[in-house]
């Protein structure tokens, strides 16, 4: 304590680092910042004039941070099974491993050919010309006994930087040129950088909706239902621009939620039957309905107590059943429920009545942050516009 900051020197008295942090209840265990990355960090704002702020590097935000480089390749297989390197052509090579998964929106996608340059299937052979071992792991530039993984050839270089990649693809070496960029998480990892900062919220009948970060997940880590959030979409890649995870945070206690006092930490499935693809889209989508029911569901984590109870009755006639016997159970509609889900309704007319002292009741000021677009109440419509939605012209 009291040393972060400050540089870390090995036996020979070279810097190796900057102290950051130390392990608590530990004796004399601390981290670093490895003197790579500093280096790295100091070359990234060398155009900037050394200037560097906390958000993502663009056009508009030239003096930004680079971030760290990748090459897109997301799960692999270590190959250490003689059958399957037989099966994958590997038989007479040494190491490699399979890509299992590579990041849509990553580096490998190449914009110019619509096509990926590394694809799942592949069999990564090498990186700037540095083997990789069957178990994803390069030996240690000058300490021949250690091995670290693979991604580190390319985080230890600048974004900017080219790598040669060659992979074995159905029996055959292909070589390509990436050019790398900082992976992209449906978990959004920093605050700044690509988490937006203050976080982002909305509010609807007391439920207090946010989109789900690896901060927000730190900020609730002892709780249990975080814990399996985090260990489920913190190192997932984002599949789609602009797609976010939208989570029921908490609920601030009013009676038109009664019931629903302990629900939190659960990920918003659908509204009024519409499947959630951000925070911006829910709240355009609750803004716009004139449903005198708002309808929620919400994914839970498949606890028994969450699982309605099904009658005998239909147990022995197997009629609560789907093809993979998992109970199924119907609304009043006839529909098929999911199995993974929480049902919450609530009265449209009650949430604009009672919103405004549910928030000023936890001084609250607005029903949405910064940078969301939500109106709530929603504006009553002008007498002309309400003559041009009803004629469908102006006069």
């Amino acid at each position: 304590p009291g040393n972060s900051g400050g540089p870390v020197f090995n036996e020979r008295g070279k810097v190796v680092g900057v102290a950051s942090a130390v392990l608590r209840g530990a004796s004399n265990i601390g981290y670093i910042i490895p003197s790579m990355v500093v280096r790295l960090f100091f070359d990234s704002t060398r155009d900037t004039d050394s200037k560097c702020n906390a958000a993502v590097k663009t056009l508009e935000n030239p003096n930004g941070f680079c971030g760290v480089a990748s090459v897109g390749i997301g799960k692999i297989q270590s190959l250490e099974n003689t059958t399957l390197r037989h099966h994958l052509g590997m038989e007479d090579r040494e190491g490699g491993v399979r890509v299992a998964t590579v990041d849509q929106l990553g580096a490998c996608f190449d914009k110019s050919t619509g096509k990926f340059l590394v694809q799942p299937g592949d069999v990564l052979l090498s990186i700037n010309k540095i083997p990789i071992g069957e178990d994803g792991t390069v030996q240690l530039p000058g300490r021949p006994e250690e091995r670290i993984r693979f991604e580190v050839i390319v985080s230890s270089q600048l974004p900017t930087t080219p790598v040669n990649v060659s992979l074995l693809r159905r029996g055959k070496v292909v070589d390509c040129t990436i050019l790398p960029k900082p992976r992209r998480f449906l978990c959004p990892q920093i605050d700044g950088f690509d988490a937006a900062s203050p976080p982002l919220y909305m509010i609807v009948g007391g439920f207090v909706f946010m989109v789900l970060t690896r901060p927000l997940l730190i900020a609730f880590q002892k709780k249990k239902r975080y814990g399996y959030l985090r260990s489920k979409f913190s190192g997932e890649s984002l599949m789609e621009e602009g797609r976010q995870l939208v989570v029921l945070s908490t609920v601030l206690a009013n009676s038109i939620n009664n019931g629903y006092h302990n629900l939190s930490g659960l990920v918003l499935r659908s509204f009024n039957g519409t499947n959630i693809f951000s925070l911006q889209h829910l709240a355009t989508l609750i803004q716009n309905s004139n449903d005198p029911l708002f309808e929620f569901r919400l994914l839970i984590q498949g606890s028994p107590e969450c699982v309605p109870p099904s009658s005998n009755h239909e147990e022995e006639n197997g009629q609560n059943k789907n093809n993979n016997g998992v109970d199924k159970y119907t609304n009043n509609t006839g529909s098929a429920e999911e199995e993974d889900e929480i049902l919450a309704i609530m009265e449209r007319d009650a949430c604009l009545k009672t919103d405004p002292d549910i928030r000023k009741a936890h001084l609250i000021a607005s029903p949405c942050s910064p940078g969301i677009n939500f109106a709530w109440p929603p504006p009553t419509p002008s007498p002309s516009t309400a003559a041009a939605d009803d004629t469908g012209t102006t006069e």
